[in-house]
């Protein structure tokens, strides 16, 4: 389960790759605006004590590449997305240099390094973990402990290994 994959993930990202940035300008409408009024590829939904949780696979079409695209919602709401670009890594460090850093701050060099994955931690709870997993991966969490609550219930289930 992707979530589930994701949420071991951001919890075993090394200190260094964790900042916390509150004035990041991480756009989620921009993300948001390639699936607006589009139909899933793949849809499911699935009843939680938390809420009616459903996941959304789309086939987006970004600049000359094909790449795919979850939302994952609670109650109708958008909580996360994971956004995988089929570049082989390409787009990695621009994602991290001009979707995520205000202009002009600096970028420590550590963060350049292809290998590890980076979590940022932004303002309200939000938080994004950027990777080079073979191709360039972004998973965006709206609310971090809505995202914890949902695990929890998804381990209650004894659904996962």
């Amino acid at each position: 389960m992707i979530l589930a994959d994701h949420y071991y993930k951001i919890s075993h990202t090394q200190k260094p790759y964790v900042l916390e940035i509150e004035n990041w300008k991480f756009d989620t409408e921009k993300y948001f605006s390639w699936v607006a009024e589009k139909k899933a590829k793949v849809y499911c939904k699935m009843f939680f004590p938390l809420g009616l949780f459903e996941v959304e696979r789309h086939v987006v079409k970004e600049q000359h590449r094909t790449t795919s695209f979850y939302l994952f919602m609670l109650d109708k709401e958008v909580f996360a997305f994971w956004h995988k670009k089929y570049d082989y890594g390409r787009d990695r460090l621009s994602v991290i240099e001009e979707d995520i850093f205000p202009a002009g701050m600096f970028i420590e060099p550590i963060l350049k390094n292809e290998e590890e994955p980076i979590l940022v931690k932004g303002p309200e709870n939000q938080i994004l973990y950027v990777e080079k997993f073979v191709h360039t991966h972004l998973f965006y969490i709206r609310d971090q402990e809505k995202f914890n609550q949902l695990i929890r219930q998804i381990k209650d289930l004894k659904i996962l290994p």
